[in-house]
């Protein structure tokens, strides 16, 4: 009988540029603000508060976190706490958009009503808990395998959501970890020792079997000195100066 070992590691984000400081997070919001545009003739005045997303069972500490997770809001001082949703699944994971206008999350309810409690779906939500909205729902699950169980390395496998059509993707002696999907689901980016002995470093390749059968050609993207692992294959929203005149 084959035994299959899986482990897996998401994170949730809604693509922004990394690292900025914090007058340049709240100028696109306060554009507006600044030229005097915004009010009764204009878009609405607003500033971006500092603000805590996190996930609580404290309306229900007794209750399976499978049941009773839901998703807050919290001062940084720790003051204001506020309930985004209320309902008897799992909600979590929460993640701000930069322009501070909606919540991603975490949540169990289209699956815990039939006892599957550990399978997830995103949503999006407004930050005051209105218009929760099923985000994405997948057919394939892209994981990290351990076929046969004992001591093997990882490879990377993927499967149908509904656990059937499980494919190994990769074979070696080096373990093959935390792949992610590109944004249009044609590539998958992980990371693996380029040989044993060596740090980590970045791979893509196509997430199918080539047509005869055999596996893909993975490419590899960074090089030492150094690890380069733990990547996320998202979107970033850049300006975009138009077309030439």
């Amino acid at each position: 009988m084959r035994k299959v070992v899986l482990i897996a590691a998401a994170a949730l984000m809604l693509a922004a540029p990394a690292a900025a400081a914090p007058a340049s997070l709240a100028r696109t919001s306060l554009d507006a603000q600044a030229a005097g545009t915004c009010g009764p003739a204009g878009p609405p005045c607003f500033r971006l508060a500092s603000t805590i997303a996190f996930t609580s069972t404290r309306d229900n500490p007794t209750v399976n976190p499978a049941f009773s997770f839901e998703i807050y809001l919290i001062n940084p001082d720790g003051t204001n706490a506020r309930r985004l949703t209320d309902n008897n699944y799992g909600d979590g994971f929460p993640v701000l958009s930069r322009d501070g206008k909606k919540i991603v999350f975490d949540s169990n309810r289209l699956t815990a009503a039939t006892g599957t409690l550990n399978v997830s779906d995103l949503f999006v939500m407004n930050t005051d808990g209105t218009d929760q909205t099923l985000l994405t729902r997948g057919t394939q699950i892209l994981f990290s395998c351990r076929i046969g169980g004992g001591t093997t390395t990882f490879e990377i496998c993927v499967m149908n959501a509904d656990g059937t059509g499980l494919v190994r993707l990769t074979d070696n002696a080096v373990p093959d970890l935390t792949a992610t999907w590109s944004p249009d689901g044609q590539q998958i980016v992980f990371h693996r020792p380029p040989v044993v002995g060596q740090p980590a470093q970045l791979f893509t390749m196509k997430p199918v079997l080539n047509p005869d059968g055999t596996l893909p050609t993975a490419t590899q993207l960074t090089f030492p000195p150094g690890l380069n692992v733990l990547a996320n294959w998202g979107e970033l929203r850049v300006h975009d100066p138009g077309p030439a005149q």
